[in-house]
């Protein structure tokens, strides 16, 4: 997109800056010399607007191939996710999105991490109100404490 508008920029100078120069090069010149002068100003406006053109359209069609992998890469993801899921066409685009994001590692790490958090929600789910932690978990805890070797105990050799 900045090329474009680089080309752009630079088309519009050209035609700018080319009656300006046009004019200076008439000064003090003979009759046939600002023709064949204004001819080349001219063919050099032309070649820039012609190259500005291209890379415009070169542009274009970059974005429009990136916009269809985009596409086709989350099509692959809600197929992959439906077929590793088993879900229908019920998937949002959110989970799509998500789905098809990143290598396969990532993706099998976001699916870990998906069931971690769906393990640990039944788990809170089936705990009573007033059992976040026990008195044998606290004397467990202070039992590993107390069986530690101190740090400085280790330099003493």
């Amino acid at each position: 997109m900045s090329r474009l508008l680089f080309g752009i920029v630079l088309l519009v100078g050209l035609m700018l800056s080319a009656p300006d120069a046009m004019a200076q090069q008439d000064k003090g010149k003979g009759k046939g010399a600002p023709n064949a002068e204004m001819r080349q100003q001219k063919d050099r406006v032309k070649d820039a607007a012609d190259e500005a053109e291209d890379l415009a359209e070169q542009e274009r069609e970059r974005a429009e191939e990136a916009e269809e992998r985009a596409l086709e890469e989350r099509e692959r993801a809600r197929e992959r996710a439906e077929v590793e899921e088993g879900f229908g066409n019920d998937l949002d685009d959110d989970e799509v999105r998500d789905a098809g994001r990143g290598n396969e590692k990532s993706q099998e790490m976001r699916a870990r991490r998906d069931e971690r958090k769906a393990i640990k929600g039944e788990y809170q789910e089936n705990r009573e109100a007033g059992q976040e932690t026990t008195d044998t978990d606290e004397a467990d805890d202070e039992q590993q404490k107390k069986d530690k070797k101190p740090w400085w105990k280790f330099w003493s050799d």
